[in-house]
């Protein structure tokens, strides 16, 4: 312990200095800008229409019912340009935000989900965007006051309402503004109130008049709740018996905690917060923050005494040299050493050293998961069965031995299985086994397998008939030695409860609905569902990894603001995801795979939207809600809820009979409950998928909810940043240990509770700021639906550069270092204009998605799926089609090269040369086949800047116009016209398949050209460069000799599906009248 208290103290002394030199010469930047003010036409309260025509095309990329989301982004941006909004209001309001929706930003971008927007403006004003003509409006209203109200730590004092409408068909949004009106009105007229909750009485009263909990708050000793009522809205009602179940579950948690769990339970509040501070300053590496908590107020007036204290400010003001201040502070750092070691004894204080998750593994809070039951043999599962429900066990008990025998047999014995008597005369007919006779008795190996596969699936498909797929399954399982069932867990006291009811069928039907298991499967019902079995993984993202886990339902974290007086609550406390079987062993929340995650990842960005399909989940969110505020409560330990008489709280529900007791829910199944020896909740058989197709493989498919932890909320309001802190920048869920703002002009950076993103805030500098972002790596992180290359132990960075002057915002967005566009909004009047700009990355993935669409069709090369890329004007590749260079143009001239390769190429470390992955369908030996697309540095040795430069005339003829197949990329422009001078090209030509060529420049005209018809190009030459308007409609792809005419041999095709009248395209083939001269082609006619 004096090791690790010299080494702090020698840090302390270079922060200290550090901290003294930032006391006597403060860096002073104030921040600059102009104050906005509302112009004229939204103060007159004119329809406002904000266009995102010129925007549109990005909305191409996302799916149906993420577009309503983009354009109320959008909508927002054109709103705040119309109010003339200065730069530094733009970024304090967005810095978290990113207003061009895709997964490559999803867990990056706290952007809003579902109706409603709001932001602040400079005057202290919040606008609210509300749905007009929306049944759930005044919800959207609600929430999104709720979650302005949960980062600034109060209401705005004014609040303003735009009603919306989209106009698809015009791709716009109209705006009819409101007076504004104070906050607390508008709370009102849209169903808020606040209640004491102190008796049991006003408790009830209050959940009778509302369904949304969104504040609990002690005033003066008082317990008071605030929430929502919104009429005609789906909700579900919370009662105070379900309310009491929670607390009580709280309570047993703290007491079993305390006596069985914490080993600090007997220690005293002076000792406690000894250990809280030998924690703090582990976590803590910011410096300042050291500094702070060395000299914090319990060091200095509790754990010191006042003549100790006094000591050590008068050595410090006299130490004259660094030496001397060193020798001070090392002495200091022991004598807090020696008054904490003085506390605690030394087993006390190296249990506080260490992490203390396990204290959470004892705790009996509130929860609920269905775990895998026990192992057992199949002779043991079967005697669990009910001949009634499973008549085959006695009907045809001969095939269900002979199925048991085979899943638990060896491969000799498996053989030996297959080949007996029962398969040859009992379970094949004749026609089947003379199918594969012949093969079976085949010495040539290929024969041999194919007809053993088809006599295994034939077996296979036999039982399937017979005993049904998902039985089939359960008995190979079971004889692998996976558990058979699952048993229901309950945490805190909520088996048999209506509580534990909503958390075991919310749990039960995520892992229903997503394998299409029982009734009320939410597809076409809900905008964007889609089940496992009907969703097809992007080739890019499969792969041939297994996996296993749980879905699982949390606290949102970021949705819950704790303070010491009260819990504000955002609209959306709960959270879907995955525990994952880590292969170190147990389970924990890792990022899956795409095919693993992409329904959990879809459902909670769409949670809002399921509940409203089946309200069980609103009334699970909000048992989230009170947990939070319960935990809360128990933890500070001053007042609590009233709780009900234990004689009215029914506790003996079964699942299936509370299934029964309510028709109005969505999800319907014959549940195969079995009853395992031991056992003492309601116990299953594990749930099988159907069969389906995925990444060109077979699968079949076969969770639980915690509510807020007491230590975790603790922790929470010990770490959490308060708005004062952050001033304009207020957010919840912001680690104040890690974060350094400035609360005047909110510059600084800005770490998150988890400490996975950092939001690094510049200054503004006249009109423009910049936030950078930086966050961990993701095995899974997509662009559209292709993977990122990138690999998942390098940070990603977003750079968001932002400008504004009256009117105009301008926000470029980059990834990686590299642009991927430009957002700008231009504004006047009551018309705003939302357009975006592709930068690279943007087109690189629009390309890809071209290549990707033809490489998904069956039997596709490279080199084909090549010539569709979009945007590029020069494309070759190399003989074997196994890799092609792309010339991708951007708008503004700028131009990279693209390398697609066949093969899955390893992971890059930075964005310079940012990759996507792309696959195409397999063949007998491989499920897929996968393909890399490699933006590459502009200065790359293997491929030139530019194309060549052919001159006719004095006009640019082939620039950026044609497409050339040869071995290799050219370096220089040079090297290519040299080659055509050697006749190299023409060689190339006569050996195999044709110079590939394609032009860009449709129907522009550099010269008169030569007007023919439609396969008559001419005889007689071999080299020329042409320019040829076609006259008549042709087809090229896929018809080889179209414009082959002639003797000379194979003619140089066009590429593309088809060529119209009157389009101008260039055209190369071989002449030995032509030659070069200073880059210019010279041809005698």
């Amino acid at each position: 312990m004096k090791c690790l208290f010299r080494t702090l103290s020698g840090r302390l002394l270079l922060v200290f200095i550090i901290y003294l030199a930032s006391q006597i010469s403060p860096a002073s930047i104030q921040a600059s800008g102009y104050l906005a003010t509302n112009t004229a036409a939204v103060t007159q309260l004119n329809l406002l229409e904000i266009s995102y025509a010129n925007a549109a095309g990005w909305i191409d990329n996302l799916a149906p019912e993420d577009h309503e989301d983009q354009i109320l982004d959008w909508t927002v941006w054109g709103l705040a340009g119309l109010l003339e909004l200065d730069v530094q209001t733009l970024r304090n309001n967005f810095y978290d935000q990113i207003p061009m929706r895709d997964p490559l930003f999803q867990d990056v971008a706290a952007n809003r989900i579902g109706p409603g927007r709001s932001f602040r403006d400079d005057q202290g004003i919040l606008h609210v965007l509300a749905p007009a003509g929306d049944p759930y409006a005044a919800r959207a209203i609600g929430l999104v006051l709720d979650d302005y109200r949960k980062d600034a730590g109060e209401d705005a004092s004014l609040t303003r309402l735009y009603w919306y409408q989209i106009d698809y068909e015009n791709q716009k949004v109209i705006l009819q503004p409101e007076e504004p009106k104070e906050t607390a009105i508008i709370r009102e007229e849209y169903g808020y109130l606040e209640m004491r909750v102190d008796t049991l009485a006003e408790l009830q009263s209050f959940l009778s008049q509302t369904r949304h909990l969104s504040r609990l708050e002690l005033r003066s000793g008082q317990l008071w709740a605030g929430g929502w009522n919104w009429p005609n809205t789906p909700s579900k009602q919370i009662t105070v018996e379900d309310l009491t179940v929670l607390q009580r579950g709280y309570r047993s948690a703290v007491t079993s905690q305390a006596s069985a769990a914490d080993p600090y339970s007997v220690l005293d509040p002076k000792q406690r917060k000894a250990i809280e501070f030998l924690t703090e300053l582990e976590e803590t590496e910011n410096e300042e923050k050291l500094v702070e908590l060395f000299f914090s107020e319990f060091v200095i007036e509790e754990l010191l005494s006042e003549e100790e204290a006094v000591g050590v400010v008068i050595a410090l003001e006299a130490a004259q040299t660094d030496a001397e201040l060193e020798q001070v502070l090392i002495d200091y750092a022991d004598l807090v050493r020696k008054k904490i070691e003085d506390l605690l004894s030394d087993e006390q204080l190296q249990e506080s050293l260490e992490d203390n998750d396990t204290i959470a593994d004892f705790s009996t809070e509130p929860g609920f998961s269905l775990d895998p039951g026990q192992a057992m043999t199949a002779p043991e599962l079967l005697d669990l069965l009910d001949p009634k429900q499973y008549p085959f066990l006695t009907e045809n008990r001969e095939l269900v031995d002979f199925t048991i025998a085979y899943a638990e047999a060896e491969d000799e014995e498996a053989v030996d299985l297959l080949y007996s008597d029962f398969v040859f005369e009992k379970l094949l007919n004749e026609e089947e086994m003379a199918s594969v006779a012949k093969g079976l008795l085949s010495e040539d190996e290929e024969e041999f397998e194919a007809a053993y596969s088809k006599f295994v699936e034939l077996i296979l498909n036999r039982l399937y008939e017979n005993l049904g797929v998902e039985f089939v399954h359960l008995l190979f399982d079971t004889a692998k030695g996976n558990p058979p069932y699952q048993v229901a867990r309950y945490d805190g006291g909520l088996q048999g409860t209506e509580a534990g009811m909503t958390y075991f069928y919310t749990d039960i039907v995520a892992k229903g609905w997503g394998d299409e298991i029982g009734e009320g499967v939410p597809t076409g019902q809900v905008p964007g569902f889609i089940s496992n079995l009907e969703a097809k993984t992007p080739w890019g993202h499969c792969t041939t990894e297994d996996e296993s886990g749980r879905i699982w339902f949390g606290l949102r974290e970021e949705a819950v603001s704790i303070r010491e007086n009260r819990v504000d609550l955002g609209s959306l406390t709960t959270r879907i995801f995955t525990l994952i079987t880590d292969p170190n062993g147990g389970e924990r929340e890792i990022e899956p795979s795409y095919s693993f995650g992409r329904l959990v990842w879809w459902w909670d960005r769409h949670y809002i939207a399921m509940a409203d399909y089946e309200p069980q989940y609103h009334r699970l969110d909000q048992l989230m809600r009170w947990s939070a505020a319960i935990a809360w409560l128990v933890n500070q330990n001053e007042i609590l809820l009233p709780e009900a008489p234990a004689n009215t709280i029914k506790n003996d529900w079964q699942f299936g009979d509370w299934l029964n007791e309510h028709p109005e829910l969505k999800w319907r199944l014959d549940i195969p409950f079995v009853k395992p020896p031991g056992e003492t909740t309601e116990a299953l058989l594990v749930l099988y998928s159907k069969t389906y197709t995925n990444c060109g493989k077979e699968w079949i498919n076969y969770g639980g909810i915690s509510n807020a932890a007491l230590k975790r909320m603790a922790e929470m309001l010990r770490l959490s940043a308060t708005p004062g802190e952050l001033g304009p920048v207020a957010r919840t869920g912001i680690n104040s240990l890690e974060t350094v703002v400035n609360p005047t002009t909110g510059t600084g950076k800005i770490v998150n509770l988890s400490g996975t993103i950092t939001r690094n805030i510049d200054d503004v500098i006249g009109n423009a700021t910049k936030v950078d972002v930086v966050t961990e790596g993701r095995k899974v992180w997509s662009f559209g639906p292709f993977k990122a290359n990138i690999n998942e132990t390098t940070p990603r960075r977003v750079s968001l550069g932002l400008s504004a002057n009256p009117g105009v915002i301008n926000q470029k967005i980059a990834i990686q270092g590299i642009e991927v566009g430009e957002i700008s909004v231009q504004a006047g009047g009551t018309v705003a204009t939302v357009t975006w700009q592709p930068g690279i990355v943007d087109r690189f993935r629009a390309m890809v998605h071209s290549v990707q669409e033809v490489l998904a069709r069956p039997q596709v090369t490279l080199a084909e799926a090549a010539t569709s890329a979009r945007g590029s004007s020069m494309i070759y590749y190399t003989k074997d089609t196994n890799r092609a260079f792309l010339l991708l143009d951007d708008i503004g001239g700028n131009k990279r090269w693209v390398m697609i390769e066949k093969g899955s190429l390893p992971a890059v470390d930075t964005g310079d040369n940012f990759a996507l992955r792309l696959g195409a369908p397999g063949n007998s030996d491989e499920n897929f086949v996968s393909y890399t697309a490699q933006l590459l540095d502009d200065g790359s040795s293997t491929t030139g800047k530019s194309w060549v430069k052919l001159k006719n005339d004095n006009a640019l003829l082939a620039s950026h116009s044609t497409i050339v197949k040869i071995e290799q990329p050219m370096g220089q422009a040079e090297d290519l016209t040299s080659l055509i001078g050697q006749g190299v090209l023409s060689l190339e030509a006569a050996r195999g398949p044709p110079v590939y060529l394609q032009s860009r420049l449709a129907n522009q005209v550099l010269e008169e050209g030569l007007r023919i018809p439609a396969g008559g190009i001419g005889t007689g030459h071999q080299v020329k460069f042409v320019q040829v308007e076609i006259t008549e409609d042709i087809a090229v792809l896929g018809k080889p000799d179209v414009l082959a005419t002639g003797s000379s041999g194979e003619w140089i095709r066009p590429l593309g599906t088809a060529i119209t009248a009157g389009t101008t395209i260039i055209l190369v083939y071989l002449d030995d009248d032509c030659h070069v001269e200073q880059e210019q082609m010279q041809c005698e006619e």
